[in-house]
Order: C-alpha cells, then sequence, then structure tokens
C-alpha cells in the first residue's frame, strides 16, 4: 500500500496539479479546506499532510492544531507566500515538521515528504509497497 499523503489548499487548480505529481508514488487526498482535511484525516490515517497556511474559514495553522489533536502521528509540512516567518514559527511550535514556500520545485516537494515519511518511521523505499 502506498503511503497517503492528503494536499490541504484552498486553490483547486493547485490541488489537481499536486494530485497529478504525486498520485504514482503516494496515495493522494485532497481537501478545499480545513473542515475537510479533519474530515479525511478522520476517517483514515493519513501519513503526511501538506496545509495552505492561508485559507478562508479555517486557516492553515487552525486546521494543523486540529488535525495534530485529532491525529498526531501524522506529518503535517505547512506551504506559505514570501515572507510568512510568523506562520511558520506558530507552525512549527505547534508539530509541523517543516515548510515549504510557494513556488516550491518538484524536487523539494518530494525531498519533503520523503523526509516526512522517514521521521515517521516509514522507509522511503517501501512506500510503494506498503
Amino acid at each position: 500500500m502506498k503511503a497517503k499523503v492528503l494536499i490541504v489548499d484552498d486553490n483547486v487548480s493547485f490541488l489537481h496539479s499536486m494530485e497529478f505529481l504525486l498520485s504514482g508514488e503516494y496515495e493522494v487526498y485532497l481537501a478545499s479546506d480545513g473542515w475537510e482535511a479533519l474530515r479525511i484525516a478522520g476517517e483514515r490515517e493519513i501519513d503526511v499532510a501538506l496545509i495552505d497556511v492561508r485559507m478562508p474559514g479555517m486557516n492553515g495553522i487552525e486546521t494543523l492544531k486540529r488535525l495534530k489533536a485529532l491525529s498526531p502521528r501524522t506529518e503535517v509540512i505547512v506551504i506559505t507566500a514570501h515572507g510568512e516567518a510568523e506562520a511558520v514559527k506558530a507552525a512549527l511550535a505547534m508539530g509541523a515538521s517543516g515548510f515549504l514556500e510557494k513556488g516550491f520545485s518538484l524536487q523539494e516537494l518530494k525531498e519533503s515528504i520523503r523526509e516526512a515519511l522517514k521521521r515517521k518511521g516509514i522507509d522511503v523505499a517501501e512506500t510503494r509497497d506498503r
């Protein structure tokens, strides 16, 4: 079974791009807001969640806080716009394991996910067979 990756962003085009880029390696779930992310995480164990900081309604920091309470073993990577240092500090203090700044490359994205899976104790070489 593949590792489960949840992408949370209010930009639907971004979600579908991420799904296209990652679905060959991972089981990808998409959420367009924090509430949908929490519903998905409540239904299945998510290995890694990538959460956009800026979303209407429940922002990414609140989503992170609630997700970690619901699923403490989920590794979280926050996605930020340029210059959101305070949001990154808050996210890291609440248990995020890393961050990506928008404009990141596919290589940076995949490396961040691999590092998060390693922190969770998942052998990256086995994720395709998990």
